[in-house]
């Protein structure tokens, strides 16, 4: 009905404050009244929360949004605001959220969740999101949909470079660069896990490890995850890097939108310029004064969220997978 992941995090305490159990899951996995019910009953026992529903309604085909390391898909409830008349899906890691095997390969995780969407949406055009790790796998659905002859009529990437020859992206959690010890410059780089977990002013986080703690231990604490879930999470920003290990990508026939986090970056163009060879139509890039952390939180998503609108609409689920579209 309009709700996000802050006011979610609102229900879960005040639930929690009338002595009844609920995870903050529950909330995307089982968003009805009925359902919630149902699922407080069963306690902890969990069914599929690979796949989420962060919005239900809408006429046009669905929006699919791959997480980031961490394994979450959360913060692209954030969108829906921006993202009219579109049902919006997250696809989260099967390790965190099902205490499945950690996935060892991108293409391996890219087929699984193909599998995943295609439960909801067995034809196209398919709409596909994803930042950081989410922007490499979204990539190898879309050009696995392809090879199954399928449509994508949209694929987005979140301040993701494609990894090179002997190269793989930093995990999430790595700022390019170096924290400063000038306390009036040093920047909090919490990014969407503030605003996701409503987390006080007074919490800051200047380093990557101290992003990590602040997420085992006060988002712990809080009771909004379960101990094993965090710990799960942790593990997913763990193994993400050595997943593209020896991953190279396939060449998407169609045109990409990209958004880059500028203030972390000597070069923010190396991140569209990346791209250009595993797309063969344009690439569309949209600069984002933030740095990639911050790329779901409320500044961020004002800017990139009209313009995945924009791009959505303007796509008007046309067929774009000719691999002979111009550069």
């Amino acid at each position: 009905l309009g709700g996000n992941s802050l006011s979610a995090t609102q229900v879960v305490s005040r639930v929690h404050d009338r002595g009844l159990p609920l995870e903050l899951r529950w909330l995307f996995s089982d968003p009805t009244v009925r359902e919630l019910a149902r699922r407080i009953e069963e306690g902890s026992a969990r069914g599929n929360d690979v796949l989420i529903t962060l919005r239900a309604d809408g006429t046009q085909p669905p929006l699919f949004c791959v997480h980031p390391a961490g394994g979450l898909a959360w913060f692209y409830g954030g969108f829906a605001p921006y993202i009219t008349d579109r049902p919006i899906y997250g696809l989260q890691d099967p390790h965190v959220v099902n205490g499945e095997d950690s996935a060892t390969d991108a293409h391996d995780l890219a087929a699984r969740y193909v599998e995943e969407i295609r439960r909801v949406q067995p034809e196209g055009p398919y709409h596909l999101l994803g930042w950081s790790i989410g922007g490499i796998v979204a990539h190898a659905m879309a050009t696995r949909l392809q090879a199954d002859g399928q449509r994508v009529a949209y694929l987005g990437i979140m301040d993701t470079a494609p990894p090179a020859d002997g190269e793989i992206p930093a995990p999430d959690v790595v700022a390019d660069e170096e924290p400063t010890t000038d306390p009036n410059r040093a920047a909090d780089i919490l990014g969407g896990w503030r605003d996701l977990f409503d987390l006080d002013d007074a919490v800051k986080a200047e380093s990557a490890e101290e992003v990590a703690d602040i997420v085992r231990t006060q988002i712990a604490g809080m009771g909004l995850l379960a101990v094993d879930v965090v710990d799960r999470v942790m593990d997913s920003f763990a193994v993400s890097a050595d997943m593209l290990m020896d991953y190279r990508p396939q060449r998407f026939a169609g045109s990409a939108q990209v958004f880059t986090a500028t203030n972390d970056k000597e070069n923010p163009a190396a991140i569209p310029e990346g791209w250009r060879e595993h797309v063969s139509g344009t690439i569309d890039n949209t600069d984002v004064p933030t740095h990639h952390l911050g790329m779901t939180d409320a500044a961020s998503l004002a800017v990139i969220g009209p313009r995945v609108e924009q791009a959505l609409t303007e796509t008007g689920d046309r067929e774009i997978d000719s691999p002979d579209i111009p550069s």
